[in-house]
């Protein structure tokens, strides 16, 4: 978009080892960024990209909601960037796992956040992978551990800490 977007719904992608931004809007009023697992993106060695970007130029009103963003690099700046004409966003029920020089950058104001889950400060990948479900099979490490499908390219995330904990993310 040249001027601000309107009513854009980014939703339910797959974003795997891109070098800059995983997700970048520089301007938007009213939309959605909902469901997308993000990984390894922002892996360029220069520490200034971020997973999920929302740029200076006026961000507003965006739900920002459900996404999984990991790294497993040091050399990201954020695993969410608001930029300083970001406000009246509403961030909710995300997971940031990463080594990122921080999870959250939120330079806007204000902006709402209810339910997010920020995963240790450590360059490894908080998931657990394999072929087929996890469900009765994997015994998560603790609630809000990722488990990788790699057979169905399906994430789950654990609601508990029993075998039956697990609800697939993106199906």
């Amino acid at each position: 978009c040249v001027n601000t977007c309107r009513n854009i719904n980014i939703t339910d992608n797959n974003i795997y080892n891109v070098a800059e931004h995983g997700i970048q809007i520089d301007a938007i009023t009213r939309g959605n960024i909902l469901g997308n697992i993000l990984h390894n993106v922002g892996s360029k060695l220069t520490n200034t990209y971020s997973g999920i970007f929302l740029g200076n130029s006026s961000c507003q009103r965006v739900k920002i909601m459900n996404n999984i963003v990991s790294h497993s690099t040091e050399e990201v700046k954020h695993s969410l960037y608001l930029g300083a004409s970001s406000n009246t966003n509403y961030i909710e029920n995300n997971t940031f796992i990463s080594g990122a020089t921080s999870k959250i950058s939120d330079n806007g104001t204000p902006n709402y956040f209810n339910r997010n889950v920020e995963g240790t400060n450590s360059p490894k990948l908080d998931y657990q992978s394999g072929s087929g479900t996890p469900v009765s099979t994997v015994t998560p490490a603790q609630v809000g551990s990722e488990y990788l499908d790699t057979a169905g390219n399906i994430w789950y995330k654990a609601v508990g800490v029993g075998i039956t904990n697990w609800v697939a993310l993106n199906i």
